[in-house]
């Protein structure tokens, strides 16, 4: 601390030694210059660093979307030699295909081609069908609302819903297909039939041929024109079908068109037999001869079942009917011959 008689002689020296002259302008306008340069250089720095941060996190950000994108991929795509279970044929409004990873809600659409790995689990929406064509040849339908698990090529789980099965044709290899349940498990044997769950039941019909249903205890078979029920309980009930009921109309909208273009109309009415599940007669003796050598053109693509026989007949001057579980040919009134 200074004293009181110091401090007076620092006034007094202070006071004779008078104001301090200015600093010349050029020296001031340098020193402004000088500080006003550091400040910029400071800003300068401040955003540059906010600048970086800001990259960073949108880089991080965007790190993290590719992450969970190729998650989705991953889940949703085979591995690299995974087998492959079957094929989608067709696709009517809505299907989805989750991913073979168990427990993942990622899906993605399917569409008509494309391959189906072994694990893969379907759902079809409340419009939707599709059809899936096995690799070892047994073709699927799947109605609206239905959800199963691709368990090998021969083998699936059906969860809810509604499956059709047709093991006819060359295409099918020898072993059968299985269905499993939590009620039991259905078993072809070379065969057309339908497995649905209706509430927490499980029922069976059989179009052609013959399944085996096993039970925890047993094995039942259900023959042509049965039908099975299986309730939660165990109870078990095995009777003919409702001849007035038409349950296989639905399997014809899932079905995947027939390619005419080309193909002689006795192929067509082949295939429109097996959909049908119906024996084919022609009217008269010399009508079959002449009408399945026809040539067809054109396509019945967006048709349904019905619409696609009508109209392709009537371009060969004929027409149809259904007799006794008979699909009857018959030329149209005025043509004596078809076209």
């Amino acid at each position: 601390p200074v004293d009181a008689e110091t401090a007076g002689w620092i006034a007094e020296l202070l006071r004779l030694t008078g104001p301090r002259p200015p600093a010349p302008p050029e020296r001031t306008a340098r020193v402004k210059a000088a500080v006003r340069e550091h400040w910029r250089s400071r800003l300068d720095h401040r955003r540059r660093t906010r600048r970086i941060w800001t990259g960073i996190s949108m880089a991080v950000a965007a790190s993290m979307l590719v992450t969970v994108a190729a998650i989705s991929w991953l889940s949703l795509t085979p591995a690299p030699g995974a087998p492959i279970a079957g094929r989608v044929e067709h696709v009517v409004a809505a299907s989805w295909a989750f991913g073979t990873k168990a427990a993942t809600s990622l899906r993605r659409p399917l569409a008509t081609g494309e391959p189906l790995p072994t694990g893969t689990r379907i759902e079809t929406e409340a419009a939707g069908r599709m059809a899936v064509r096995l690799a070892s040849g047994h073709a699927l339908r799947l109605d609206a609302g239905t959800s199963l698990t691709l368990l090998s090529e021969r083998a699936i789980a059906l969860h809810s819903g509604a499956v059709y099965v047709d093991s006819g044709g060359p295409r099918v290899l020898a072993t059968p297909m299985e269905i499993q349940t939590s009620l039991g498990a259905i078993r072809d044997v070379g065969t057309q039939f339908e497995v649905r769950w209706v509430a927490e039941a499980l029922q069976i019909r059989v179009r052609e041929g013959l399944v085996r249903f096993g039970g925890p205890d047993d094995e039942i078979e259900v023959g042509m024109g049965q039908q099975l029920e299986v309730d939660a309980h165990g109870s078990i009930r095995n009777q003919a079908m409702d001849a007035s009921e038409r349950p296989w109309d639905w399997i014809n909208d899932a079905a995947p068109p027939f390619a005419i273009d080309g193909r002689p109309l006795g192929q067509f009415l082949a295939w429109m037999q097996r959909e049908r599940g119906l024996g084919l007669r022609f009217s008269d003796p010399g009508l079959e001869g002449e009408a399945t050598a026809i040539i067809l053109k054109g396509s019945i693509e967006g048709l349904t079942s019905d619409q696609a026989i009508d109209s392709v007949l009537a371009t060969c001057g004929l027409r149809h009917r259904i007799e006794g579980g008979l699909l009857v040919i018959e030329r149209l009134d005025g043509h004596e011959k078809p076209r």
